[in-house]
């Protein structure tokens, strides 16, 4: 790729490399979908944006790869919280926490295209709500946002410290 050879890393500006596996689920070409998310594991680790890893889950979860796509459910919603109650059409309670991101907040749902929640079938979205509900989500989610509710009035610390990194490694937890 031309920016990796000319100046070591990616650098597309405005996040285009989020939008090309879910381009491929919209054009309904999993086999795409799957070899631009390998390549982009391989590049830039499974981080993402929100609607990116959300395609993601659902083209490993279509492939059979269920533990995968747990594992990227997991992601999804811990890098955006509202995102997958938005998928599963669910009230969203906007959560009074500390965001280490403007993409991490309930507004950056907005710039998510509907398109990307209509690919999602029924007993896709069934397999969704469950995990959603399973006690390993639950017990995730509920940490996160204690540790985030924590971060609001938690002053630079080796406590702060530590709860940012607690928190880095929920996102890489086996649920």
């Amino acid at each position: 790729m031309k920016d990796i050879d000319q100046h070591g890393q990616i650098n597309d500006g405005y996040g285009k490399r989020f939008l090309l596996g879910p381009m491929y689920m919209l054009m309904d070409d999993l086999e795409g979908a799957l070899q631009h998310f390998e390549w982009y594991e391989e590049q830039l680790g499974i981080e993402g944006e929100c609607f990116q890893l959300m395609c993601w889950t659902l083209a490993m979860l279509r492939s059979g790869n269920e533990d995968e796509a747990k594992d990227l459910l997991r992601k999804t919603m811990l890098t955006n919280l509202y995102q997958i109650p938005r998928l599963l059409g669910i009230p969203i309670i906007p959560h009074p926490i500390w965001h280490s991101s403007n993409k991490q907040e309930l507004d950056h749902l907005e710039y998510v295209p509907s398109e990307l929640y209509d690919l999602w079938t029924d007993d896709e979205l069934k397999w969704a709500e469950d995990m959603w509900e399973s006690e390993g989500i639950k017990a995730i989610r509920d940490e996160c946002i204690e540790i985030q509710r924590q971060l609001i009035d938690l002053p630079p610390s080796p406590e702060r410290t530590a709860a940012v990194d607690r928190l880095s490694e929920l996102y890489d937890c086996p649920l």
